[in-house]
């Protein structure tokens, strides 16, 4: 039957009057909700945890819920019934740091173990050609937030998640939406020093964080020629509409100072003409430094990003440590203990002064 343990804990730390009164009628529900369940082993479970919160629930709010106990009545105005034995107070505070020592053990036991793997990508520079302008380049951290706009995106990822098979368990309770933030968080990426950058996936199984690296590494080198080309054609189809509108502009302030002749108004035209010229000839040479980006790429000598660093499979895991929750279970015991000893020494002790009040009164 259910409720030995919780029986054996409350008579190291109750007095008999109390067990009888409170415990055992709490700990009997608990067994009669247990042997009359229909329902199997979640039932029966069901009932357990019941049975638990309310004798838990008593042991926290029997120091400062009540002043006496039921079923007995106090001695004394000035002395009053004790519900817990002398030694009581220690065997508690050890009994709920042992008990929680173990359960925090027991809980990080049952965490999933984490693997983490990384790749390492380095962004090579174009390689130009001398006598060739070289093309200005944005930042590092500025692209690869463009990029990861782009590779973090719920359809990439979601394609990864159903390529690897990521997250079974997940997927049978959550919707996609939720999945693909989750790995969204076990994604990093960082910018290392000079033009280098790490692609981080955590994942529970090493071989599949291995490959899921590799994919998202994948992912950046071919973005990054993507990027490349993008951006190349971008400028170029800009500039080329800025050369026909300058060119436009350049005949129709031709055809003003045409006739507006010799004259002294023909000055501002002519102040006019000579500044669309430069804007024209500085266009034009725009136009061909970013033609001469566009060959490089096409003939992939432009900027790269180049895999410096392949995936490994991780040979360690990277947490958690069913220590850090065992100290963490421990710590939480010795407070609860702390607490629940501290308020019942508090209710005592304004108990008695009330009822020294009375006596004097």
């Amino acid at each position: 039957m259910p409720g030995k343990w919780l029986l054996a804990f409350a008579r190291l730390v109750f007095s008999p009057v109390v067990i009888s009164a409170v415990i055992e009628p709490t700990i009997g529900d608990m067994r009669i909700e247990w042997s009359h369940t229909d329902g199997g082993a979640a039932a029966r479970l069901r009932a357990r945890l019941h049975g638990y919160i309310a004798f838990w629930s008593i042991v926290a709010i029997a120091p400062v819920a009540f002043s006496t106990w039921p079923g007995e009545e106090a001695s004394s105005p000035i002395q009053r019934s004790k519900e817990m034995t002398a030694a009581s107070p220690i065997r508690l505070v050890l009994i709920l740091t042992v008990a929680g020592l173990g359960a925090g053990y027991l809980y990080g036991r049952a965490q999933p173990v984490l693997y983490r793997s990384s790749a390492i990508i380095q962004v090579v520079p174009p390689r130009v050609p001398e006598g060739v302008t070289k093309p200005s380049m944005t930042s590092l951290p500025e692209r690869l937030l463009a990029m990861e706009a782009l590779i973090l995106s719920r359809t990439r990822l979601e394609r990864v998640v159903k390529e690897f098979n990521l997250y079974l368990e997940q997927q049978k309770t959550e919707i996609m939406e939720d999945i693909v933030a989750h790995m969204r968080r076990d994604i990093r990426t960082a910018s290392l020093k000079g033009d280098v950058f790490q692609v981080q996936y955590t994942g529970e199984n090493p071989v599949t964080v291995m490959k899921v690296t590799e994919r998202l590494a994948s992912l950046f080198l071919e973005e990054s020629l993507k990027d490349g080309q993008r951006r190349a054609e971008g400028t170029l189809s800009f500039l080329e509409a800025r050369i026909k509108e300058t060119a436009d502009r350049l005949t129709a302030v031709n055809g003003e100072l045409e006739r507006a002749g010799h004259g002294a108004s023909a000055m501002p035209k002519r102040l006019e003409l000579e500044v669309i010229q430069n804007i024209y000839k500085d266009l034009l040479m725009q136009r061909e430094g970013a033609l001469g980006t566009q060959s490089l790429l096409r003939r992939q000598i432009g900027e790269q990003f180049v895999l410096l660093d392949p995936a490994r499979v991780p040979q360690q895991p990277i947490g958690p440590s069913p220590y850090v929750f065992t100290l963490g279970g421990g710590a939480a015991g010795l407070g609860v203990g702390v607490l629940i000893v501290l308020g019942s020494f508090l209710r005592r002790y304004i108990g008695r002064r009330r009822d020294v009040a009375g006596a004097t009164a």
